[in-house]
């Protein structure tokens, strides 16, 4: 045994021919496993992930988005009687400030978006666990874009009766 700052013996009295010799077996198991976590509540949050996150270590992560077509901030309104036609809707999908990850200045990114073939429920919970049941074959729109997390945007603004106004927004 050796001191730090005196390189001689600490005074055991241990010289070469009674050093004690040492091996290092290691006879220790490590056992891994991947478990499924538990359910997390993902309905009515202040912001929802939608990702898609590819590593050559642990794979694929993938967050989608479910959905339904609303009134802003939920209103209360009636259904009128007849048959129903939707002519349009906007998707706005703001960035959750802070939050990107991922190359927001040259990386291009793409978005669909597909029917469901269920309803969504307002007002009724959903977890992490739900597989949603999509109609891969009604595509109802794409978009490539480029992340621009600090730039503001354009979104077109839909006036009833007139057509609709081009409006430049701050991110979010």
């Amino acid at each position: 045994m050796n001191g730090c700052k005196n390189q001689d013996t600490i005074g055991l009295g241990v010289v070469n021919a009674n050093q004690i010799n040492g091996k290092l077996v290691d006879t220790a198991t490590i056992v891994i496993n991947t478990i499924t976590e538990d359910t997390v509540l993902t309905s009515g949050l202040a912001t929802t992930p939608l990702s898609f996150l590819k590593d050559p270590v642990f794979g694929n992560t993938e967050a989608n988005i479910a959905m339904d077509i609303n009134l802003p901030n939920s209103a209360a309104y009636t259904l009128p009687t007849g048959t129903i036609t939707v002519d349009s809707a906007m998707l706005v999908l703001p960035y959750a400030v802070g939050n990107f990850y991922g190359d927001s200045i040259s990386s291009r990114y793409k978005a669909n978006v597909y029917q469901l073939k269920e309803r969504v429920f307002s007002g009724t919970e959903y977890y992490n666990n739900k597989v949603w049941d999509v109609d891969r074959t009604v595509l109802l729109g794409t978009k490539s874009f480029v992340s621009r997390t600090s730039d503001s945007i354009q979104i077109l603004n839909p006036i009833p009766s007139k057509p609709d106004s081009l409006i430049k927004v701050a991110p979010s």
